[in-house]
């Protein structure tokens, strides 16, 4: 399963700053396109997590 497609758009809009950042600056936000594609696919978040190589506990 390749899920790199998916990924590519959220880095190209990822900016990374040197700075220093506040707490809500830092916040995860969820990426309602990639929840969408995933339950579309039947895929849980335990097996993209385990497809792309991470612990699903962040």
């Amino acid at each position: 399963m390749n899920l790199d497609h998916f990924f590519a758009e959220e880095k190209s809009d990822t900016i990374f700053n040197a700075g220093t950042v506040n707490k809500e600056q830092c916040a995860m936000k969820p990426n309602l396109h990639l929840k969408k594609e995933r339950e579309l696919r039947g895929w849980s978040q335990a097996k993209v997590a385990s497809e792309i190589g991470v612990n699903l506990i962040a």
